[in-house]
């Protein structure tokens, strides 16, 4: 619970700090767009795993090139390490997030939120088993020309087939999960529809009997 409340209040400082910034740059003159469009737009945004990723990506390069890295620099087998356990890191976060969102309908401020504790929690998880800052890996990798590396691409590769593979198997789940649901509709539509038939039938026995009284 205390490592919780620390991540949250951190969670909260940069909020502020960034509310305070966008109440800067949104009295600029030249900014033609409002915090509001702006804010909407970026929640239906980030719901899209796949422009959340590139966004990060986009982000973390920014936050790359205000970094100083000239004191520091990884080795190889240093950096390997590192990205093995940052994509392990990226693949648990992925399932984890996928479940959640799966089984619960949050807001996006909630997502959002729950994001962000688990990021702070995979980079402490990071940092107390490699005594690394994450943010010095991706400098050292463009350091040391490793984009190209055979064993770097091959740590990549492995963890987005296992990340392809488990989507695949949570869409096949999914699909199964809506198959059995419209099965289930599909009887109990069927029993009333039967029901009803036999309510219908009832009816009609009814009203011959009383026509067949008034006869008599």
């Amino acid at each position: 619970m205390e490592y919780q409340s620390a991540c949250q209040q951190t969670a909260e400082w940069e909020s502020q700090v960034t509310m305070r910034i966008q109440e800067l740059f949104y009295t600029c003159k030249g900014v033609d767009c409002s915090r509001e469009v702006v804010g909407k737009s970026h929640s239906t945004y980030m719901m899209d795993p796949t422009r959340r990723t590139t966004y990060e990506e986009e982000m973390q390069k920014v936050r790359y090139e205000m970094l100083d890295i000239s004191k520091e620099v990884l080795t190889r087998e240093q950096v390997l390490n590192c990205v093995r356990l940052m994509e392990k890191a990226k693949f648990d976060a992925q399932q984890k997030m996928y479940e959640l969102v799966r089984r619960q309908r949050l807001p996006p401020d909630a997502v959002n939120q729950i994001i962000k504790f688990e990021e702070l929690k995979a980079g402490d998880l990071f940092f107390n088993e490699t005594k690394i800052e994450e943010s010095i890996v991706e400098p050292s990798i463009d350091a040391l020309g490793m984009k190209q590396d055979p064993e770097f691409l091959a740590i990549i590769a492995d963890f987005e087939k296992k990340s392809t593979e488990y989507l695949e198997t949570k869409k096949l789940e999914t699909e199964e999960m809506v198959k059995k649901s419209q099965q289930v509709m599909t009887k109990v539509e069927e029993q009333a529809k039967v029901k009803q038939e036999k309510k219908k039938a009832a009816l009609k026995g009814q009203k011959e009997e009383k026509k067949a009284e008034e006869k008599e």
